[in-house]
């Protein structure tokens, strides 16, 4: 066969040679085109180029992203490293301390914010909170130092306001054998008053009348009252209350709540310096506290129970701490435990571990919109060879809220780092301004007044991180 006229090469030639002419047109058409307006630029690649501009936008976008992730992930690793940083182990912003900030950025519109903390000795008598109330209420507005419990031990010894009652007052707590129809309140008691045989209102007698008083603190901002709330249970018959404000603008209230959790709303027109409660009751009657507040700004409930581990929390009924949650509206809990655990023998604290993670589950369901944040151990001294050091519970208890934060998804403070470690506790107690008393286990005004500093300082530090952060994400959807 003849062969030799075959020319295999020529339609790629015809082919390079028009793919040429094509791109000599594309690059020199725009000489043309400036003499001859109804002519159109051939523009070859356009859709090359489209699609390769998308790619690199993608990439782009890819990269700024990875950049952020990037730095993010850079920030929380040095966070974690900060020995005052709260470590927030939520899951998502709607329950983390994202959620707090939220709330503490709309408090205008809001009108009120709401702290609970629950906590041992360290903060009987308001130590701790009266201070980081103090802050939060000069940044944010607020008046009054919000829950307090209808007797306490501590009323001497508490100079956020001057609390005296009568001493017939009977009362059940955490730590007491409950019947099945006695439930516990917030603050981990309920009281009741002496039953009366007979309601005489043009005369009452405080000896055989239970009676409470509120006075306004001789501290500044502290020596008057805007509003007082009686907290109370449920009660099958009426009862009646004597509210009388700045001794002498007395008035009969009928109590006939038929929910676990109710209250009465008592104030003026103006503010009072005092408030007394004396109740006539023929009937039996679960009184839980009276709160103290305003109706805007920051208020902090010091819900203080001497001796507490924090286990004993589940003794209150979810039922009545919805109840309280229903009225007051928390925006976040603070649980503080671990000193009452602490043992210099024991180095097993799973038993505590599972017992603190049933309670904060506990919490986690009764203030279920409400942000938790666990404050750690602080150091606790023990005695060894005639010489004060760490008790060596102390990093194990720390160790077991860690996790329990964790396998919650709530926030946590280690006061114990925070403080100084190893150690702190007996550099605080022997300062030449002592900042813990000679128990090496309880901090004195100053060292409290000390922790809430530390804690509101890092409070304020995230806070501001949060309004920057989504003021930036803000700005980022907006582009």
């Amino acid at each position: 066969m003849n062969t030799s006229g075959n020319k295999p090469l020529q339609p790629f030639i015809i082919l390079f040679l028009a793919v040429g002419l094509l791109i000599i047109l594309s690059a020199t058409d725009r000489y043309f085109i400036s003499y001859h307006k109804d002519l159109k630029h051939l523009n070859l690649f356009a859709g090359v180029i489209k699609e390769v501009q998308k790619k690199a936008t993608i990439v782009k976008k890819a990269t700024a992203d990875k950049a952020f992730k990037d730095t993010l992930k850079f920030i929380v690793v040095q966070r974690a490293i900060d020995s005052l940083t709260i470590t927030d182990y939520a899951k998502s912003p709607s329950k983390g301390m994202a959620h707090f900030f939220e709330a503490l950025k709309n408090i205008k519109t809001k009108k009120k914010v709401r702290i609970a903390w629950f906590g041992d000795s360290m903060v009987e008598g308001d130590l701790i909170t009266q201070d980081l109330r103090y802050f939060l209420q000069k940044r944010f507005g607020g008046s009054g130092v919000g829950i307090v419990p209808i007797t306490s031990v501590t009323a001497g010894f508490r100079q956020t306001v001057q609390h005296t009652f009568s001493e017939n007052w009977s009362n059940k707590n955490l730590l007491d054998p409950m019947s099945a129809d006695e439930m516990l309140g917030i603050t981990g008691f309920v009281f009741k008053p002496q039953l009366i045989a007979s309601i005489d209102t043009s005369r009452l007698d405080d000896k055989n009348l239970s009676w409470v008083k509120y006075k306004g603190s001789r501290q500044k901002g502290l020596d008057k009252f805007y509003k007082a709330r009686l907290f109370y249970g449920q009660t099958e018959k009426s009862n009646v209350v004597n509210v009388d404000i700045n001794n002498g603008n007395k008035r009969n209230v009928i109590l006939d709540g038929k929910k676990l959790v109710n209250a009465i709303d008592v104030g003026t027109e103006e503010n009072f310096k005092e408030v007394k409660f004396t109740f006539l009751n023929q009937n039996k009657l679960p009184v839980y506290a009276v709160s103290l507040e305003t109706d805007t700004g920051v208020i902090v409930d010091n819900l203080s129970f001497r001796g507490n581990s924090g286990l004993p929390l589940t003794k209150i009924p979810q039922a009545i701490l919805k109840g309280f949650d229903e009225e007051n509206n928390y925006d976040l809990i603070i649980l503080q435990y671990g000193m009452n655990a602490v043992s210099p023998t024991a180095k097993d604290y799973y038993w505590y571990q599972r017992g603190l993670d049933k309670m904060v589950k506990h919490i986690q369901q009764s203030f279920p919109n409400a942000t938790i944040l666990f404050v750690g151990v602080p150091d606790k001294g023990y005695k060894q060879d005639g010489q004060y050091i760490t008790n060596p519970g102390v990093p194990f208890v720390v160790e077991a809220e860690k996790q329990v934060a964790e396998e919650n998804g709530i926030a946590f403070w280690n006061l114990f780092d925070a403080m100084g470690g190893f150690n702190s506790m007996v550099k605080w107690a022997e300062a030449d301004t002592a900042l813990a008393n000679k128990d090496y286990t309880h901090f004195n005004f100053r060292g409290a007044s000390k922790v809430a500093g530390m804690l509101y300082k890092e409070l304020d530090k995230e806070y501001k991180d949060y309004l920057k952060a989504s003021a930036g994400i803000k700005s980022y959807s907006t582009n």
